[in-house]
């Protein structure tokens, strides 16, 4: 079996203290029928290389990453939600980056090489 096939369901097991504790998920509902997913939810432990390198193996030109020092759920102990629902570490909410946008687009041929 490939490593990594056995390293993300570790880490998904390690994290579903994390996701059971969040007001994200309804747990509790979901447990006895009367809650509902309403899209579902598809998540992978990568690191910022692996997702980088992956794009740029498969041609693909990178236009931009942003990083951004909160999240859409309780991530880590201590977090708070803020007034406008995003979750921020207490102090010094820049110096984590918990979220990330990137664009990436089909690399155009250069001029002169066809």
């Amino acid at each position: 079996m490939d490593q990594r096939l056995a390293v993300n369901p570790r880490n998904w097991n390690e994290r579903v203290p994390v996701h059971a504790a969040s007001d994200f998920y309804d747990v509790a509902g979901f447990n006895t029928g009367g809650g509902a997913i309403a899209s579902p939810c598809y998540e992978w432990q990568h690191s910022m290389a692996e997702i980088v390198n992956a794009l740029l193996a498969a041609g693909l030109r990178l236009q931009f990453i942003h990083e951004f020092p909160f999240s859409n759920y309780r991530a880590l102990p201590g977090m708070g939600r803020g007034a406008d629902g995003w979750w921020r570490l207490p102090e010094r909410t820049d110096s984590i980056p918990l979220l990330f946008s990137l664009r990436a687009a089909k690399a155009r041929p250069r001029q002169g090489t066809g």
